[in-house]
């Protein structure tokens, strides 16, 4: 460390006073005042007391001159005065044009910056504002524009990759755009089955966009079979080109709630046409009947030749009928004879009745038991 004397002279001068009187032994009074001693850390002939404003650096003290450096090189509480610092942007892509965003204030060049603010991209050299417009989707002269100047397509949304478009999806642009593509006229861009290079099919569908569903192929009337029994509803029908579930090519039903009716089913004595051929009970034949039979006399004799009366009996349908006979004595059939029994077939105390079935031709009546006589003599 160094200890700086000021006023040489001065300094001689109280030497030798201190030693006259160290020689004379005699006290002497001194009325000179002391002077301040001050440390130099820095060693540049300035202490902090003469104002150095920087005693650890002997290039910042009061006897240098200002340079532009962001310090008070001279100590005079003015950093960089009479020097105009410029604003400089880090130009980090090397292009020349620099990030309005990011600069430093100096008065002097600084490596890495640049005096021009005009980058749009820092970190791509190939945009500035001194490229030209490129048909990239990009800002390449950073004109705040894309792809101006440069002519515009429209391309159409493919989502289903049948290379047609959906007219209401698409975006301009000056080059193919993935995904995308020039014509717009599909129908149905969710099906690749659907667009104008397909071929009509009889699905119920306009394949081939045309606004048409089956144009040009041959229509069938098909029929509701509500009941299932291969015969449909003739008022309630579709055309199509191929059969439609629940539908079906006959119409002949006339009761499409009823599967056994229809004109493949049988007619039944009900009352109703369960063939659909508009008449009913057609060819059904309904069975006679017997209401009732008597014999006579009531009262018998051995002798007494015996005749079953029929009482009440027909047949609904008119048809022409005739009687069967079969008579009983004691309870036991002797057999088919006739509307008479003769008396050799009995004898007193016998019990005889007979039964009556009609019969049309077709069907027997059920059959009926006369009354109950007894052969008395």
């Amino acid at each position: 460390m160094k200890i700086y004397r000021h006023k040489m002279k001065r300094l001689i001068y109280l030497f030798l006073v201190f030693g006259l009187i160290g020689c004379s032994g005699e006290e002497k009074s001194n009325d000179t005042p002391e002077e301040s001693v001050y440390i130099d850390t820095d060693q540049d002939g300035y202490s902090e007391e003469e104002g150095d404003c920087n005693d650890n650096d002997p290039n910042l003290n009061p006897g240098m001159a200002e340079v532009c450096d962001g310090l008070d090189n001279n100590c005079d509480g003015v950093i960089d005065e009479g020097f105009v610092p410029a604003t400089y942007y880090l130009d980090n892509d090397n292009d020349g044009y620099g990030d309005a965003t990011n600069s430093i204030e100096s008065c002097e060049e600084v490596d890495g910056y640049v005096e021009n603010s005009s980058d749009c991209n820092d970190d791509d050299q190939n945009v500035n504002p001194d490229q030209e417009e490129l048909c990239d989707g990009l800002d390449n002269n950073c004109d705040g524009q894309i792809d101006e100047g440069l002519s515009l397509i429209t391309f159409y949304l493919d989502n289903d990759n049948d290379g047609y478009g959906n007219p209401n999806e698409f975006v301009e642009a000056c080059s193919a755009v993935e995904g995308y593509v020039e014509n717009g006229d599909d129908c149905n861009d969710n099906n690749p089955n659907i667009n104008p290079g397909a071929n009509e099919a009889c699905d119920g569908l306009d394949n081939n966009c045309d606004g048409q569903i089956d144009e040009g192929l041959s229509l069938i009337t098909f029929y509701l079979d509500n009941d299932n029994d291969g015969y449909g509803n003739p008022n309630e029908f579709v055309e199509a080109c191929s059969a439609l579930e629940g539908y079906v090519e006959n119409g002949d039903d006339c009761n499409d709630n009823d599967s056994e009716i229809n004109p493949g089913a049988t007619e039944v004595c009900d009352g109703i046409d369960n063939n659909c051929n508009q008449e009913v009970d057609e060819g059904c034949n309904n069975p006679p009947y017997v209401n009732s039979a008597s014999i006579e006399p009531s009262n018998p004799t051995s002798n007494d030749v015996l005749l079953c009366i029929v009482g009440q009996a027909g047949d609904p349908d008119g048809d022409p009928i005739t009687f069967v006979y079969d008579w009983f004595v004691n309870n036991v059939s002797i057999g088919q004879f006739g509307q008479n029994l003769t008396p050799n077939f009995f004898v007193n105390g016998d019990v005889v009745y007979c039964v009556v079935r009609a019969f049309d031709g077709i069907e027997y009546s059920a059959p009926v038991n006369s009354s109950v006589v007894t052969i008395v003599d």
